[in-house]
């Protein structure tokens, strides 16, 4: 047998508060916790060392008592504030002085937290200044309180009064009160759970508990003194608290989070910033994490990741167990940690295996499945449970469990016998309440609400067959028992709301198995019940929203759309006449949209044509009140609803003259600069923006780059970003460039007045990359922001001490819809008809930005380059990746999920340009154009491999890595047609269904003219285009190891 690691010999009956006294005497310096130096992870961290704990407990033991005396009992004192080191601070001063700290749940309902606080007979309560407020309301509804607000850590590490002490003893203190935490109230109310010294002594002692040969224990105990442990969980959670107390008992140092939501974004930023040896993260944010490059990158530096409190998806676990060691904690409010052992192999993560000497015994329930129950052994000096209750000589932990079918010693966790049902975001609640509400319906017999490990709840509903004949429809029933079931959502909390489409009826041949007193075994009919589970979260969601009112006058169509997309998207609604998707709506929100409205209008009027509600229709009319118009005319049986429309030419001239007119009538003297060059990009952050900003540091004439974006957080972006390309981002670089946050659309972009003037007086170059890439929205939906910021930085460039160059960086959409009329070669020039460009918002509204630009060189001198870009390919090095969720990656994940890849593309040959490479042209462009801008006022560049592919040639090179058949493209888009009410689960398997009209777009699509690029003056002003090579096999093999779509 093996100990994990060296310990004092008193280990186990030592106090907290005194053993911080005796490090913080012998050793001050070591560092208890890293903790944020504010709000923001931009803001930095800090070491915190037991000394400056031991100084802070000192001084909040004397606050205490100075404030509310010292108690003459155990009495009890609440205590609710940001999560951050306080919280520990605050309960070792309670020891101090005699109080019971009690540390209740921020997410309380007002009920439970009355409830609670009467139970610990609790009339004093500490919190921060953020949580005032709401313990004021508890007060109110409680009988008062006496409420203190703590001081600032600050304020406790200014002073230097003498240490308090703490003369209290292990022997006096082992069964009294550390500090109050509670149950999570899943089968009812939560319950106060009082943690005695002792218990948290079995933490200091649980390290000695022997292992077998060779084993490791699978806690924390795992880790190294002074190992870095980043933890997630708030600290009135015991998970939370737990990395507090190891930190002291055991050497850790807790990574302590700024206050705020936890998200992977977040969680990445302080992974980023402190390099921790293990993180404890929530199984639902692991599985967003799970699809994130950078966050799978960030998970491989840890040595050891933990979950817990909800169950992780297996192919995600799956996936992350080969980047680190992977392990799951379990534990209990009463118990603490439950001692196993660490995996022997990594894909074992998902499985428990008990530490022999911790006194866990499975016992059967029947079906393979089995509860934990702890036997109290010789000594409760490991059992944590038996100084929480040291009546019992054995606690059944209502923990279900499966053995492994291939190692009986490997234990899956299953569920509560309690029939707790736990989300996959961790959420948890009791159903029984609400299935009771369902079962007071006349037609139904049983009702079991299932949803374990899924994001929502479902509902199997066994009938009265006495009542209900099983040869009417399943649709029948649950529309009768509907009333009903909203009145249990009504009882249930919002994360346990089941919707009418997760709603199944159970079949006469299969009965929901009983026990003898009548009640329903609930993990029997999941288990009989398993497919139809699984095929209600695997069906099309058809969220309820409000019923299509009766009345089609325009107000009302409006109120129902506005309360259907706030059902959808949960976003609060902007105002009738402002454009949707610059608020925020997306691409599987608007497929949502369609069908709801498809489907309510059908039910309206079943003779509708609803094919006039497509997602092209709602892009096309994207405000509420242009949608709620076009509805009314669908009910009112008008067809052709573009009748009183401006005609498509004259919408796209009318636009152009709207951002030209008031341009002066002026000549300027264009001379090249002297000395080095002042860069303003837009849009850095982005894929192509990156790789522009790392040329454009490259280039030794670049004295200083302003690198402008619509995000608050740039620079960190911008530096993940990098980090994630193998790109460089040393301080030599980032001091020559400064992130702006601006509003593209706004008067000055939104700058500041005197940041403002700085740009005018030192900016000679702007490279123009900001643009929002979505096919689907109308051009209405790009004026706001990037039309009028085009025309925004032209006026910017008039007011240019240097007369700033505009490099705008177009897209052969532009001309995309040219043909051999229009004559043989697509011109490296501007062009000014309109029916050149692709009928899409998107190459429309590049269209205008480039007239504007031409427009601006020929009337007020403003030198401007346009750079039509062709197809941004992924990058040629190993790092990087291509977006995947542009059209090619969707097409090839989709075709990896069919079986079938298309023949063809539908349009002319591969003409791609790798991202890096093109970077590195456009920076040619750029100092090419320095020379001729003199006697050129505009130029323009047809961005497209002069070396071109085929489709056909590319796609081996996908059938190496997973079986495909080549087919007709309309046949592959045939496929996707015929999946009609697509569920997310189906669209994640083929994301080509988001895109599904830019597919029909390219199966209808006759090659357009085929007309080739004029690409002389290109080729004549970069070197790099002169020798650009073909997109080849390794180069798509390559793309697809960064989708993570190849074998290896």
């Amino acid at each position: 047998m093996t100990v994990a690691h060296e310990q004092a010999s008193d280990a186990g009956r030592r106090l907290l508060a005194s053993l911080v006294d005796q490090i913080s005497a012998t050793n001050p310096t070591r560092i208890f916790a890293v903790i944020p130096n504010g709000a923001s992870v931009s803001d930095g961290f800090r070491p915190f060392t037991v000394g400056e704990l031991a100084r802070a407990v000192d001084y909040t033991a004397r606050w205490i008592e100075n404030i509310l005396g010292r108690p003459s009992r155990r009495e009890t004192l609440a205590y609710m504030a940001t999560n951050d080191v306080r919280y520990f601070i605050f309960v070792l001063a309670c020891n101090k002085t005699g109080y019971r700290a009690f540390l209740p749940s921020t997410r309380n309902s007002t009920e439970a937290f009355i409830h609670l606080l009467n139970a610990t007979h609790c009339r004093k309560f500490v919190c921060s200044p953020e949580k005032r407020q709401t313990v004021l309301e508890l007060s109110e509804l409680s009988g008062g309180l006496q409420i203190s607000v703590i001081p600032s850590l600050g304020e406790m590490l200014s002073s230097r009064m003498e240490s308090y002490g703490c003369p209290i003893t292990y022997d006096e203190e082992e069964n009294e009160t550390c500090f109050i935490i509670h149950s999570s109230g899943t089968t009812g109310l939560p319950k106060p759970v009082s943690l005695t010294h002792g218990c948290i002594g079995v933490i200091d002692r649980i390290a000695r508990l022997p292992c077998p040969e060779g084993r490791k224990p699978g806690t924390w105990g795992m880790m190294k003194p002074n190992a870095l442990v980043l933890s997630t969980t708030p600290f009135f959670h015991m998970m939370g608290f737990y990395g507090l107390i190891i930190s002291i008992f055991h050497h850790t140092t807790l990574v302590i989070l700024p206050d705020g939501p936890v998200n992977p974004d977040r969680i990445l930023d302080v992974m980023d910033a402190v390099r921790p040896t293990a993180a404890l993260i929530p199984p639902s944010i692991l599985e967003e994490m799970s699809s994130s490059d950078r966050a799978l990158r960030a998970i491989s530096t840890l040595e050891y990741l933990y979950f817990g409190g909800a169950p992780l998806s297996e192919m995600v676990g799956d996936k992350l167990c080969k980047l680190t060691h992977l392990t799951t904690a379990i534990g209990s409010s009463e118990a603490g940690p439950i001692p196993s052992l660490a995996p022997l192999k990594r894909e074992d993560w998902k499985y428990f295996e008990w530490n022999p000497f911790s006194g866990v015994t499975m016992q059967p329930l029947g079906d393979e499945m089995y509860e934990m129950v702890i036997q109290r052994g010789p000594s409760r000096e490991y059992q944590g449970i038996f100084h929480t209750y040291p009546e019992l000589q054995s606690y059944h932990t209502n923990d279900v469990f499966i053995p492994s079918p291939t190692n009986c010693n490997l234990w899956r966790y299953y569920g509560r016998v309690d029939d707790v049902i736990v989300l996959s975001n961790g959420e948890k609640f009791n159903p029984v309440t609400m299935e009771k509400v369902v079962e007071g319906h006349p037609l139904v017999h049983s009702a079991i609400i299932a949803g374990q490990g899924q994001f929502q709840a479902s509902l199997l509903v066994e009938p009265d067959w006495n009542k209900w004949d099983e040869g009417r429809s399943a649709r029948e029933l649950i529309e009768a028992i509907w009333p009903i079931v909203q009145q249990a959502n009504k009882i249930g909390p919002t994360h346990g709301r089941v919707l009418k489409s997760k709603i199944a009826v159970a079949s006469q041949k299969k009965p929901f198995k009983m026990t003898a007193k009548g009640s329903t075994q609930r993990h029997h009919v999941y288990r009989d019940y398993a497919e139809d589970i699984a095929a209600l979260y695997s069906a099309a969601d058809s969220e309820q929203t409000a019923e299509m009112p009766k009345d089609t006058a325009l107000h009302s169509m409006m109120g129902y759309l506005r309360n259907t997309i706030q059902s959808i998207s949960n976003m609060t609604v902007v105002g009738d006449d402002d454009d949707l998707f610059a608020a925020g709506f997306d691409s599987l929100q608007t497929l949502q949209l369609t069908r709801v409205l498809q489907k309510a209008v059908k039910s309206r009027l079943p003779e509708a044509d609803t094919t006039a509600i497509s997602t092209q229709q709602i892009y096309a009319h994207p405000t509420i009140k242009e949608l709620a118009s076009l509805l009314v005319k669908i009910l009112g049986g008008e067809t052709n609803e573009h009748a009183n429309e401006m005609p498509r030419k004259e919408k796209i001239n009318s636009m152009v003259r709207k951002y030209t007119d008031g341009l002066p009538l002026q000549q300027i003297d264009l001379r090249p600069r002297e000395g080095g060059h002042t860069v303003l990009l837009t849009g850095s952050t982005g894929s192509l923006g990156c790789y522009l900003l790392d040329a454009i540091l490259n280039d030794p004439a670049t004295v200083k780059v302003y690198c402008m974006n619509r995000s608050v957080d740039a620079e960190s972006r911008q530096q993940i970003s990098f980090l994630e390309k193998g790109l460089e981002w040393c301080p030599r670089r980032q001091k020559r460039v400064e992130f702006l946050f601006a509003s593209f659309g706004q008067e000055k972009m939104g700058l500041a007045e005197a940041k403002y003037e700085e740009l005018i007086k030192s900016v000679d170059t702007i490279v123009h990359n900001a643009w929002k890439v979505d096919f689907n929205h109308s051009l209405s939906s790009f004026e706001a922001v990037h039309i009028r910021g085009v025309r925004n930085m032209v006026e910017f460039s008039l007011r240019s001490q240097h007369h700033a160059h505009l490099h705008f960086v177009s897209s052969i959409s532009t001309v995309g819809a040219w043909s051999v009329k229009n004559g043989t070669l697509i011109p490296e020039t501007p062009v000014q008809d309109p029916d050149v460009t692709l009928p899409q918002g998107y190459g429309e509204s590049k269209h205008v930005a480039e007239r504007i630009c031409a427009t601006a060189s020929e009337r007020a001198g403003v030198p401007t380059t346009i750079l039509r870009v062709g197809q941004v390919a992924g990058p040629t090095s190993g790092s990087g990746v291509w977006n995947r969720h542009e059209w090619l990656p969707a097409l090839i994940a989709t075709s990896k999920s069919t079986g079938h890849i298309p023949t063809s593309l539908g349009f002319g040959p591969v003409n791609w340009i790798p991202v890096d490479t093109l970077s590195t042209i456009i920076l040619e462009l750029i100092e090419a154009r320095r020379a001729s801008q003199p006697s050129q006022r505009c130029a323009t560049f047809n961005l497209v491999n002069p070396s071109t592919a085929t489709w056909s040639s590319l796609i081996p090179a996908v059938q190496r890595h997973f079986t495909v058949t080549p087919v007709e493209l309309e046949t592959w888009v045939h496929d996707l047609e015929a999946i009609k009410d697509p569920s997310e689960t189906e669209i994640a398997a083929k994301p080509a269904l988001k895109l599904l009209e830019f597919f029909q777009g390219l199966a209808h699509d006759d090659g357009g003219s085929s007309c080739p690029f004029q690409l002389s003056k290109t080729k004549e002003a970069s070197a790099t285009m002169r020798t650009l090579r073909p997109i080849d096999q390794p180069m798509l093999e390559n793309w697809l190891r960064q989708w993570g779509l190849s074998k290896i």
